[in-house]
C-alpha cells in the first residue's frame, strides 16, 4: 500500500553544527533521548529534493520527515478509487438537484458555497484523519455544472419564449416590428418580445377604453362571482348599492334589477372564455331602462285614463239620451232642461280632459321659451275664463290685486295652470262659496320668489290622495266618479318647467290651498 508523507517546510526541523556535537559543546539535556540525523543542509553540499507543498528540502530533512511520520504514524493515506469517484461526482449531482428548486441568484450562491466546501474539505480531512481525497475532480465538476445548467435553463427559456411569441404573433396579427440592425438569435427574440409587449399594452388600452366607453354599467366576474373588471358607471353603482352585485349574480338575466335609488336595469350576461376556449366567468351588462319603464307605466295609466275617465262622460251622455226619460217616440220633446245641462257638462268635461291630455303631452315635447310675464295678468285671464261656470254655480272668484309680479315664463302655460287650479276650486266648492287667489312675495334659500296662491273652502283632499297628489291620472275627490284628470299633473309640470314647485296645504276647517311658487324675473332672458 502506498502512503503519503506529510512534509513540513524547509527549516521546520532544528539543526546544529556537527562539529559542536562531536566536540561536546552542546548541553547534555539538548541531545538526551533524542534521535540525531547527520547530514548536509547547506545548499550545494548535499542532495536536494523538490517536495510538493514543502518547497526544496535537503536529503536529511526528507529523512527527518519520513522518520517523524513513522514514529508518530502520521502517514497520509489516499482514499480508495470508489471513494474518490463518489467524492468527485457527488457535489455536481447535488448541485443539479438543488438547481431544480432554486432561483438563479440562489443557484449561483449555492455553486460558490459548494466550490469553497470542496476546496476546504480535503484539507480538513488530512488534518483530522490523515485521509486524502484529491479535490481536482470535484472542483472541475462544480465549475462545469453551473455553466451547463445555465445553458440548459436559457435554452428552455428561449424555446418557451419563441413558442409563445409565435402563438402571440398569430393571435395579434404579427405585431413584431423588424429590427433596425442584424441581431443574433437572442437579440431577435428580445426584439420580438418587446414588440409583443407593446402590442399587448395597446390591446389592454383598447380593451380598457372600450369598457370605459360603455355608458351603462359593465362588470366582468369569475364563475364564483368575484369581480375582475368594472367600468366607472359600474363602480359608482356598486358603491351606492352593495347588494346589487349579489342580486345580478343570483337573479336570472331575464328579470329587471332595481337599485336602492329606484333605477331599473336590464341585466344581460354573456360567457367569458379563457385562452383555451373554456368558460372562466361572465360579462354582465346593466342597461338602464328607468325611462323606458316610466314610459310604460305612463302608457298603462294613459290607457286606464282613456278607458275610464274619458269614457265615463260619454257613457253618462248615452245614458241620459237613451234612458227612461229619453225613450219613446216623443223622447226629443221630453228632454228636459236639466238633462240638457247634464249632457253639456259631460261633453265639456270630455273636452277638458282631452285638452289637458294634449297640452300635457305638448308641454313635455316642446322646448322652454320664456318671456317676461305678470302673474296677476295670468290669474285675471284664468278667472275671467271661469266666470261663466262660477256664476252659474254661484261661486265668487275674488282676485287680490297688487303690484306687478313678473317671472320669466310662458304666459299660455301659466294661464292654463291657473285655469286648472281655479276650475278644481270652483267645481269642488259649494254654492255661494268664495274662491280667493292672489300673488305674494316669497323666498327660497335666499332666492326671491313669487307665490301665486288659490284658496277654496270645498270638501278638501282625502288623506289617501295626498301621497300622489299630482299624479298624472286618478281620482281626487272622495266621492266616486269625481276626478281631476290631468289638471294637477299639468300644473306640476308647468311649475317644474319654470324652475319652481307646486305646494299644497289644507284650509281649516275645510278646503284646500294650492300655491305655484316661481322664481322672480331677474331682468334678462337667455335664449
Amino acid at each position: 500500500m502506498s502512503v503519503l508523507v506529510p512534509y513540513r517546510p524547509a527549516g521546520a526541523w532544528r539543526s546544529v553544527s556537527f562539529s559542536d556535537l562531536v566536540a561536546g559543546r552542546l548541553p547534555a539535556d539538548f541531545i538526551r533521548d533524542r534521535l540525531v540525523l547527520v547530514g548536509a543542509t547547506a545548499g550545494g553540499l548535499g542532495d536536494r529534493h523538490d517536495v510538493s507543498g514543502a518547497g526544496t528540502l535537503a536529503g536529511v530533512e526528507v529523512q527527518a520527515n519520513l522518520l517523524s511520520a513513522m514514529l508518530a504514524d502520521r502517514f497520509v493515506r489516499e482514499a480508495s478509487l470508489p471513494v474518490r469517484l463518489a467524492a468527485g461526482t457527488f457535489p455536481a449531482i447535488f448541485l443539479l438537484l438543488l438547481f431544480w428548486r432554486l432561483t438563479p441568484s440562489r443557484a449561483l450562491i449555492a455553486a460558490l458555497a459548494m466550490f469553497a466546501l470542496v476546496a476546504a474539505l480535503p484539507v480538513l480531512l488530512v488534518a483530522t484523519t490523515g485521509l486524502w481525497i484529491p479535490p481536482a475532480t470535484a472542483l472541475l465538476g462544480v465549475l462545469f455544472v453551473y455553466p451547463l445548467w445555465g445553458w440548459r435553463r436559457l435554452h428552455t427559456i428561449d424555446r418557451a419564449i419563441a413558442g409563445e411569441l409565435s402563438t402571440l404573433s398569430l393571435d395579434l396579427g404579427d405585431p413584431v416590428a423588424a429590427a433596425s440592425q442584424p441581431l443574433d438569435h437572442a437579440g431577435r427574440n428580445a426584439a420580438a418580445l418587446s414588440g409583443s409587449i407593446a402590442a399587448l399594452r395597446d390591446l389592454k388600452r383598447l380593451v380598457t377604453d372600450t369598457i370605459e366607453g360603455v355608458a351603462d354599467p359593465l362588470v366582468v366576474t369569475t364563475m364564483e362571482g368575484e369581480i375582475l373588471v368594472a367600468n366607472r358607471p359600474a363602480e359608482a353603482l356598486l358603491a351606492s348599492d352593495a347588494d346589487l352585485h349579489a342580486a345580478f349574480y343570483r337573479l336570472p338575466s331575464a328579470r329587471d334589477l332595481i337599485s336602492a335609488d329606484g333605477r331599473h336595469f336590464s341585466h344581460r350576461r354573456t360567457p367569458l372564455a379563457d385562452a383555451d376556449g373554456g368558460q372562466r366567468g361572465w360579462i354582465h351588462l346593466l342597461a338602464e331602462i328607468t325611462d323606458i319603464r316610466a314610459v310604460e307605466r305612463e302608457r298603462e295609466q294613459a290607457l286606464e285614463f282613456l278607458s275610464h275617465d274619458m269614457r265615463s262622460p260619454q257613457a253618462s251622455i248615452l245614458t241620459l239620451l237613451h234612458g227612461p226619460s229619453g225613450s219613446g217616440p216623443d223622447s226629443g220633446e221630453r228632454l228636459t232642461r236639466n238633462v240638457a245641462d247634464k249632457i253639456a257638462y259631460h261633453a265639456r268635461r270630455t273636452l277638458e280632459l282631452a285638452e289637458n291630455f294634449v297640452q300635457l303631452a305638448r308641454l313635455r315635447e316642446t322646448s322652454f321659451a320664456p318671456e317676461e310675464t305678470d302673474l296677476h295678468d295670468c290669474l285675471g285671464e284664468a278667472s275671467d275664463a271661469l266666470w261663466p261656470l262660477a256664476s252659474k254655480k254661484g261661486v265668487r272668484i275674488i282676485v287680490h290685486s297688487g303690484e306687478p309680479c313678473c317671472v320669466a315664463g310662458e304666459r299660455h302655460a301659466l294661464t292654463r295652470a291657473f285655469l286648472n287650479l281655479l276650475d278644481n276650486a270652483v267645481r269642488f266648492s259649494p254654492a255661494d262659496a268664495e274662491v280667493h287667489c292672489g300673488v305674494a312675495a316669497a323666498t327660497a334659500e335666499g332666492t326671491p320668489m313669487f307665490e301665486a296662491w288659490i284658496e277654496d273652502h270645498g270638501a278638501g283632499i282625502p288623506e289617501e290622495r295626498l301621497a300622489d297628489l299630482t299624479g298624472r291620472f286618478g281620482p281626487l275627490a272622495a266621492r266616486p266618479g269625481r276626478s281631476v284628470g290631468l289638471g294637477l299633473a299639468y300644473v306640476r309640470a308647468v311649475a317644474e318647467r319654470h324652475g319652481g314647485r307646486l305646494d299644497y296645504a289644507p284650509v281649516s276647517p275645510h278646503g284646500s290651498r294650492f300655491a305655484l311658487v316661481l322664481p322672480e324675473f331677474a331682468g334678462s332672458l337667455s335664449r
